[in-house]
């Protein structure tokens, strides 16, 4: 007889498993006190904890993630309010994230309060038979990035703890929200800049390229196309379409590609050069960040490399009319002059040991 297969129903353990690599990583960002505080608590308080990191790691705005930590410390230490504040990405301002019902502290005085260690707390108005107050700076890489501040029953030292550990945790995760703010902020700058640039991982494989990369190189296939995309094998593209406008590529593309085979592993930090491409003038940059992975960047300056060479075109004229008699078309006094001041100074310098003028008189 068929057996029925039985339906499973997600539970918060199933839950918990679920997104065990993302509170790991969280739980891997506290000093080890906090973690050795949470393993070593019951299994009821260890599930509460990765509860919140859960709820913490899942939000997008700084208000869920002190939702998230109210939430813990109601269910932990009971009825609790609580206000949220922010340090803005600049680190000079201060703005009040969240609240639940404490809003008697202005934001300039715990602006005051967060501009360093030593700064007091707010204080407070007389608030008789309410529950007492706790004020706790949010840190992370070395920096304070918000507070909080909670209003519960009084504390023995194993809640005491338990606030400061929840405090390292939204600190950890408020600077971790920061920074995927920050991270799109540089993207959305990636894909508007009018420069060409393109990610290689550590394997030399393309994982980012913007628009502006896809202009310079309409023969690439497109974005999701060229993922994975390895250094040397665009460059055989760009030799295949013609291109490169380079004297060694179009004479030996094979000692091309094993010049550019060679700056690609001799790289380091950064390299950097003007590069022609397709009727156009590039400075080409490469750089290598620390992960392994390197940048590439292309900023077109044709007009201006079009411009300094007519401009230097325009010295040698110069140059020539200064030096030449305008009849004979021959060097003049001033070329004569010119010419010894230099192999004086190369005399001097030891370059040369002597030099001889001969002085010929043509006569009609």
């Amino acid at each position: 007889m068929r057996q029925s297969r039985k339906q499973v129903t997600p539970n918060r353990h199933t839950k918990e498993v679920e997104h065990l690599p993302l509170v790991c990583d969280l739980l891997g960002q506290l000093p080890l006190d906090s973690l050795n505080f949470v393993m070593n608590r019951s299994n009821d308080y260890a599930a509460d904890f990765v509860d919140v990191a859960i709820g913490m790691e899942q939000a997008l705005d700084e208000a869920a993630i002190f939702t998230a930590l109210h939430a813990a410390c109601e269910r932990m230490l009971g009825p609790t309010h609580l206000s949220g504040y922010v340090a803005a990405l600049n680190r000079r301002e201060v703005r009040r994230a969240f609240t639940t019902g404490l809003d008697e502290f202005p934001v300039e005085a715990i602006r005051s309060w967060l501009a360093g260690a030593e700064c007091p707390v707010p204080s407070s108005p007389a608030r008789p038979g309410a529950a007492e107050l706790g004020f706790h700076r949010l840190s992370g890489n070395g920096q304070t990035i918000g507070g909080i501040v909670l209003a519960t029953a009084a504390l023995d030292a194993d809640g005491q703890t338990r606030v400061d550990h929840l405090a390292r945790l939204t600190g950890s995760c408020l600077l971790t929200l920061q920074r995927r703010k920050l991270s799109q902020l540089v993207l959305e700058a990636l894909e508007h800049s009018e420069e060409a640039i393109s990610f290689y991982d550590e394997d030399d494989g393309v994982v980012f390229s913007n628009p502006a990369y896809h202009r310079v190189f309409p023969h690439y296939p497109d974005r999701q196309g060229l993922l994975g995309a390895r250094h040397l094998d665009l460059y055989k593209l760009d030799l295949a379409a013609g291109m490169i406008d380079d004297p060694l590529a179009r004479s030996d593309p094979e000692a091309y590609l094993a010049e550019r085979a060679r700056l690609a592993d001799k790289l380091v930090d950064s390299h950097r050069e003007i590069q022609p491409l397709g009727g156009r003038v590039y400075i080409y940059s490469r750089a290598k960040s620390k992960t392994g992975a390197t940048m590439s960047r292309r900023i077109d300056v044709t007009e201006q490399w079009q411009a300094t060479t007519q401009l230097r075109e325009r010295e040698r004229e110069l140059k020539e009319l200064v030096f030449r008699d305008a009849l004979t078309g021959l060097y003049n006094r001033a070329f004569l002059r010119e010419h010894i001041a230099g192999i004086t100074a190369a005399m001097e310098a030891g370059h040369i040991i002597s030099f001889s003028i001969l002085l010929i008189d043509l006569n009609d």
